[in-house]
């Protein structure tokens, strides 16, 4: 009996001692979720990508991959703790970049990005191997009512590449003639475009403000005949052939803030030279133009030599004022003497107006271009993150596409020369949504048309080719037809990669 007790009370101890482990087994683990609950959950690793518009980061952890969705208001911290100025766009946020994301307990959103060791990027071009200056003049013939009218427009655009150079330079010609001559069509062939690459942009300081300066000559200058015999009293009886005279030598001078320079060159009138002798380029200034400074004047003066004589006359002369405000460029145009502003100017980043140039019985056109290196790529890059972000939200069953028509001519000498049309598509069944697209996605990207789908584009694209380029000799098997997406603003377009990547075949 004694021994059945005892056995009874090793069972009973051992079952509640047993039961006392599992009691303290479950309490640690809720201590231990508890704690959880109340921690914060902190993500460190290498950043490989940091998408700012939607606030989402994606690390490469020991773990694997791993996306992190960020608070509105994350604090963006340094690898000393101090705060970023630019939060998460600073450029200590570049790809490689070791970081830890902070998210409060119970949270769903990081609310701190500390940056543990910063890396600089490596490899990556400065924007002078990306966007490339170019000047462009273009003539053409507009008709209506039986009227037939000449057209002259010249100005500037940034591209990659000369054939995306001559693409935005058509657009924005075509885009001139819809606004200074409406309800007039363009005469057939009568479109001729030169484009000239001017300078590069240099990869230096931000504040650093360029003056450009085209002159184009739109006049011919007669010499009349020697008299051979004359008899008196009488008209003369014969005399030489009167002389056409239409290369002229022309002299600009440049006060800035008064130290004045000369410079100068040979030009032709326009229509009556080689490509290229029609246009004479120049810096007349560039330097820093920091915030705060005082008014930077600068003061140009158009002369021609006579064309019987040595001596110099004044065509003109006007004066170019420039600010840095809060690093935005300010301008302000002066006329001084024989110099009229035709047309709007075009405000910032990129300023430029067009003088006419009258004086002394000459005519020409100056055309100025201001702009801050700084100001351009901040514009271009919230240009293009705006497009971008408009684009993602394109709904799915309508595509935007950039679309491009290039060839080859001969030109004098043998050489060959790219030519080419481009225009925006915005492709879908129904042209109702393509519209709504045109109207909300893309109202500030020039040409845009609707096509119902590809093939319609292609051939839309290979129509305006031959209207544009009907009198050039254009190289057999040369010509090129492509649709890409479009991806954004400024580079977006380019079609380079594309082709090296996908060799379009031929049209037939």
């Amino acid at each position: 009996m004694r021994k059945r007790l005892g056995l009874g009370l090793l069972i009973l101890c051992l079952a509640f001692s047993l039961a006392l482990r599992q009691a303290r087994a479950q309490n640690e683990a809720k201590t231990k979720s508890d704690r959880a609950k109340s921690a914060d959950v902190i993500v460190e690793g290498e950043l490989v990508t940091l998408d700012v518009p939607n606030l989402r980061a994606i690390l490469k952890t020991e773990e694997g991959p791993k996306t992190v969705q960020m608070a509105k208001a994350i604090a963006v911290v340094g690898p000393r703790g101090g705060k970023l100025e630019h939060g998460l766009k600073d450029k200590e946020l570049n790809p490689g970049a070791i970081v830890r994301l902070t998210t409060p307990p119970g949270g769903r959103l990081a609310r701190e990005l500390k940056v543990l060791a910063a890396k600089q990027p490596t490899g990556t071009k400065p924007l002078s191997a990306e966007l490339r200056e170019y000047s462009y003049t273009a003539s053409a013939k507009v008709t209506a009512g039986g009227r037939i009218l000449s057209a002259e427009f010249s100005d500037h655009v940034r591209a990659t590449n000369q054939k995306e150079a001559v693409r935005l330079a058509r657009e924005e010609v075509m885009a001139g003639i819809s606004e200074e001559y409406p309800g007039w069509k363009v005469v057939d062939d009568s479109l001729k475009i030169e484009v000239n690459e001017v300078a590069v942009l240099p990869a230096t300081s931000a504040s650093l403000t360029r003056l450009r300066l085209t002159l184009a000559c739109q006049h011919v200058f007669t010499k009349e005949g020697e008299t051979q015999l004359t008899i008196p009293g009488l008209p003369p009886i014969l005399k030489a052939d009167d002389e056409l005279i239409d290369s002229f030598t022309v002299r600009v001078w440049v006060k800035t803030d008064g130290k004045e320079e000369k410079l100068g060159g040979d030009i032709r009138t326009l229509g009556r030279g080689n490509p290229g002798e029609g246009y004479l380029y120049f810096t007349p200034w560039q330097g820093e133009l920091l915030a705060g400074e005082t008014l930077r004047s600068i003061e140009v003066r158009v002369e021609q030599k006579n064309p019987v004589g040595d001596d110099f006359k004044e065509v003109g002369a006007f004066r170019v004022v420039l600010r840095n405000v809060d690093d935005k460029l300010q301008v302000d145009w002066q006329s001084i003497d024989h110099a009229k502003v035709v047309g709007p100017s075009r405000a910032g980043p990129l300023y430029s107006t067009r003088f006419k140039l009258d004086g002394n019985g000459s005519t020409y056109s100056a055309v100025v271009h201001v702009d801050n290196e700084g100001e351009v790529r901040a514009e271009f890059a919230r240009k293009d993150a705006e497009l971008k972000k408009k684009l993602a939200a394109v709904p799915p069953n309508v595509k935007v596409m950039s679309g491009a028509a290039e060839a080859e001519i001969e030109g004098p000498g043998g050489q060959r020369r790219k030519i080419g049309v481009g225009r925006t598509f915005v492709i879908a069944d129904k042209e109702e949504p393509a519209r709504a697209v045109i109207k909300k996605t893309l109202p500030s990207v020039r040409n845009v048309v609707y096509a119902k789908d590809e093939l319609t584009a292609k051939s839309e694209l290979n129509q305006l080719f031959q209207q544009s380029f009907a009198s050039e000799n254009v190289i057999a098997g040369t010509l090129k037809i492509t649709l890409v997406p479009k991806k954004g603003w400024a580079v977006g377009d380019s079609l380079n990669e594309f082709y090296e990547k996908n060799p379009p075949a031929n049209p037939k």
